[in-house]
């Protein structure tokens, strides 16, 4: 089992910055990530990442909601929102375009009534998927068409087309000079027979959840805190009262069971498949506007696809490593110079599974000194 403490994989959400030619990075010279210091896009929820298509009928349409958790912004009552979707997705040295433009699309399919301008989803905070009657026939056809291009595959992940179609949503907000642009992946369901099984993502959900400040152990009940000190952060769900209560059932409300290809290369060069019962990865992303955080990612993590190892919600080690993703350090602004304008910090949780579903939650503090006066 790999150790729950540090998670270097990023999950399912790609960020670009395009802020006054600035770039930002990860070395000596730049703040660590889990640091807020300016505007940023931190996740895109799809609600649900899995969308069944296969629902549709001459009265409903289903639809996913997608929104942002955007932090940062110098006027947040003004930011302009611009949503689209893509169906293929050119990779960092294609510039992350889009490779069908909604011309090609619409010309290339058999289905009629697709206005040329689908990939426009809207320009509101929140917004939904599909905006138009896209059915699992159009998915389908869509599908088949571009895995029967191979001579793409050195550019993009051809689909596999197993009843399920990923594609990738992509938004750009602008907060005055600045533009933050954020991608999520959605899988459409096309294939009726997929409804009802395990491998459906029924995502992660922080919903009932809190972030709770800990002193030397004991709940920090005022939201009040001192400058420079350290405090224990813990992940726990509200309705919860028994400080004995047994937790090892909350990993399944973020990590579900599902099955997984394995493939072993055997000697002869030749590979075999098997299908495998494994269980989903969940990634603890802790973000903080101040002060200091030990570990930037926890969670739980499953061993190698081929040999997931025991994964039983009920086994002491699988307990034990998810009570230790839910607990983090945070160390609190040494001095009041690092609150600019404000006398809280807010530390935000975002739960992410490795099939693409996402949840958050957040809590705000007070700094004592700031509120008073009385520091230096």
């Amino acid at each position: 089992m790999i150790s729950s403490r540090r998670l270097c994989s990023w999950g399912c959400i790609v960020i670009l910055w395009m802020a006054t030619g600035n770039l930002s990075g990860c070395g000596s010279d730049f703040e660590p990530r889990s640091k807020i210091t300016g505007f940023r896009i931190l996740s895109v929820q799809a609600s649900p990442s899995w969308l069944a298509l296969s629902l549709a009928n001459e009265n409903r349409f289903p639809t996913t909601i997608l929104s942002t958790l955007t932090v940062g912004a110098t006027n947040p009552d003004a930011l302009e929102y611009r949503w689209r979707w893509c169906p293929l997705l050119g990779s960092n040295s294609l510039a992350f375009e889009c490779l069908i433009s909604s011309e090609e699309l619409v010309s290339g399919t058999n289905i009629d009534g697709i206005s040329t301008d689908l990939y426009e989803l809207g320009s509101e905070s929140t917004v939904s998927f599909p905006n138009t009657s896209i059915t699992p026939a159009f998915v389908e056809e869509l599908c088949l068409t571009i895995r029967s291009q191979p001579e793409i595959s050195s550019q993009v992940t051809l689909p596999e087309c197993n009843g399920t179609f990923p594609i990738s949503i992509r938004v750009d907000i602008t907060d005055g000079e600045q533009i933050a642009t954020a991608f999520k992946d959605v899988q459409l369901i096309y294939d009726e027979e997929l409804l009802g099984t395990e491998n459906i993502n029924r995502d992660p959900s922080l919903d009932g959840w809190e972030i709770r400040l800990l002193r030397q152990g004991l709940p920090i009940e005022d939201s009040l805190i001192e400058l420079d000190e350290t405090l224990t952060l813990q992940l726990r769900k509200q309705a919860s009262t028994n400080e004995d209560e047994a937790p090892n059932n909350t990993l399944d409300e973020f990590s579900q069971f599902y099955t997984d290809t394995c493939e072993e290369p055997l000697d002869d060069g030749t590979v075999i498949e098997r299908d495998v019962t494994t269980r989903e990865r969940v990634t603890l992303s802790w973000f903080i506007t101040a002060g200091s955080i030990q570990d930037e990612r926890t969670g739980y993590v499953p061993g190698p696809i081929c040999d997931p190892g025991i994964i039983d919600s009920n086994d002491q080690g699988v307990i034990q490593e998810w009570e230790e993703a839910k607990i983090n350090r945070w160390d609190s602004p040494r001095f009041r110079d690092e609150l600019v304008e404000t006398s809280s910090v807010t530390i935000y949780v975002i739960a992410r599974d490795n099939r693409g579903g996402a949840s958050y939650t957040s809590t705000t503090v007070q700094v004592r000194e700031v509120i008073n006066g009385s520091a230096d």
